[in-house]
Formats: C-alpha cells, structure tokens, sequence
C-alpha cells in the first residue's frame, strides 16, 4: 500500500523475523524495531506513515506500556491503531494497556490468519472513524455558498449509492464496502466549487469562454483540497475515492472530458459511476437557468450521449429509471419550492 507501513516493536529477534515476514506476505511493508525508544522516533519521523503499530509490552529501555502512552500523548491530532502482543495469562497487563490506548491484543505465538484479520479490521476501523461529520462537511459548505448545489449534493449521494450498489451486486468491484464509498465521495463531487465565485455559481446565462475554463478547474481545485488528506492517511479507501471522484467526474468514457481527457477505464469506476449521478441529477432538477426535464425528457439526453458515459452504468441507470425517478419525486416533495 502507497506510503503505508506496519511498525512493529519486539525485542525478541525471532518474534520480529517470524511476523515481520507474515506482514510482508499480506503485502504491507513493515519497519522493525526491538526498543520503544527507537520506535518513537520512527514514528515521530513520519507518523502518518505508520498507520499500525504492532508492539510488544515487556521490553528494556522503554516499554510497551510507555510507547502506547508517549504516542497517544505526543501525537493527539495522529492516530495510528496500536495492537499489543501478549503471552499467555498476562490479562492484567493487557487490560493496563488498553487503557493507556492500545485498541487490541494479539496472544503469542501469533498466528499468520489472525494477525492478517486483526491489521484488516485497524485499517477499516480508521477508514470509518468520524464519517458521520465527514459526510456532512461538504454539503453544508456548499449550502453557505449556493442552494442548488447543496441540495444538488444531497441528491446525488442517493443515487450514487444505489447505482454502486446495483453495479456491485451485477459485477465483481473486490470490496463489499465499494457502495458504501461512493456514497460518501459522491458528497466531494463539487467540493472544488467552494473556492469559485458566488456568482459564477448562480449565473442564469450561458458561460463565457474564461467563465467555462475557470468552472472547470473546480475538478482541480476539489483534488488539491483532498490531495494532503490522501497523503496522510494513504491507507484510507474513502479519502482515496473522494479525491478520485472530485478529480474525475468530468471524464468521459469517449475521452471527452475533462480535466485530463481520460476515456474508459482509465477513469476510475467510482467517477464514472458519480459522473452518471452527476448529469441525471442535474438534468432532472431545476436550474438557476432551467426548469427540470422530465423524466423521459432526461433519459433521451443521455440516450444521444451516451457514448460519453461508461455503459454499464448507463444500463443500469435506464433499467431502474422507475426508481430512480420515483426517488426524485420524492425528495422534490420533501423540499417544496425546489
């Protein structure tokens, strides 16, 4: 994983050949040290990088109890998941350490199933810390800025999701979680637009050409807002998403989008699964310029275009068109005036 690296702290030579070398196979890169004193300053040196600390308690110099509380104190804003190694019957030290920080104990011997199971269940628990205010950033930003597109936002959080979960469901994606992720990035889609101005946002004309060229940067200038996120935490599939759908949810599937032209699935799927999102919303909602299309009206727009999106997805826009334009009478009537 790009800029992820397990810590793993034993002075015991063999503990940390044995499971250094079953990280490795699980296909992460680990750093060993056999002192808590050197492990901090690993950490201290990158501490973003070192999303998961495997340690040992008993240890000369520093212990483990010490590393789990010099961490949690000197890096209150980094929060890497820290699993402690145990021998058999020590459950008083454990629970010591547990609530010095550590979030899970692994018994020794370790073995390769559980070790792998308990890294896989840190990063997905870091993935998920604090989403709940994470969702809702994004779509009250834009609200301060302009109605529609927060509201737009909203919107396409819905049917996003439900075209990720249809997609996943037809078709192999390799993560149970993938809807899940798109309906979180599908939030970030626009978040590019808070740095442009109010009133290019809510012009009731046609775009001048310099007004289309800076509309288009909000792609680029969304990536930039999540781009230092994605560096610090590289092991969280969620941001990565986020910053892949603000980037790429103008690409097209025939290469003519933007901001870099890319065509088929050299755009990520969560883009051209928002991007789908993206222009049905608009295309049945009312507009600074426009009323709403109607359903049939929106569904031929995109039948003409439709080499521009990714066919699958399309397909499966157009077999649920029913529902997805039921959940759009729904959420007009939920909001009246819009």
């Amino acid at each position: 994983m790009e800029n992820f690296a397990v810590l793993l702290v034993d002075d015991d030579k063999l503990t940390l050949r044995v499971v250094g070398q079953y990280i490795e196979k699980f296909g992460y890169e680990v750093r060993t040290t056999g002192d808590g004193r050197e492990a901090i300053e690993c950490f201290e040196e990158d501490p973003h990088r070192y999303r998961i600390i495997i340690t040992d308690l008993a240890m000369p110099e520093m212990d483990g109890f010490d590393l789990i509380r010099a961490i949690r104190n000197r890096s209150p804003y980094v929060y890497p998941y820290i699993i402690v190694l145990s021998g058999h019957g020590e459950e008083e030290f454990v629970v010591k350490a547990l609530k010095l920080g550590a979030d899970n104990f692994l018994e020794k011997p370790v073995s390769a199933r559980k070790l792998a199971a308990y890294i896989e269940s840190g990063l997905q628990k870091l993935t998920w810390l604090t989403l709940d205010v994470l969702l809702e950033l994004p779509m009250k930003i834009l609200e301060f800025q302009d109605e529609y597109t927060g509201k737009h936002v909203r919107d396409i959080r819905i049917i996003a999701f439900l075209l990720a979960k249809a997609y996943s469901e037809r078709y192999d994606v390799g993560d149970p979680h993938f809807p899940e992720y798109v309906q979180i990035a599908s939030a970030f889609h626009d978040i590019g637009k808070i740095v442009l101005p109010d009133g290019l946002l809510k012009k009731a004309g046609p775009y001048t050409q310099e007004e289309r060229r800076m509309m288009e940067h909000h792609t680029l200038y969304g990536a930039r807002l999540l781009e230092e996120a994605v560096a610090r935490h590289p092991e969280n599939r969620i941001l990565r998403t986020c910053y892949e759908v603000a980037l790429f949810h103008h690409e097209r599937w025939d290469g003519s989008g933007y901001p870099y032209g890319l065509r088929g699935e050299e755009i990520p799927l969560a883009a051209r699964i928002v991007a789908v999102a993206d222009v049905f919303n608009a295309l049945t909602s009312n507009r600074h310029y426009r009323s709403a299309y109607l359903l049939e009206e929106a569904l031929a727009i995109l039948e003409r275009e439709k080499e521009r999106y990714d066919p699958r997805v399309l397909s499966l826009l157009f077999e649920y068109r029913n529902f997805f334009d039921a959940i759009k009478r729904r959420r007009r009537a939920d909001q009246p005036g819009t």
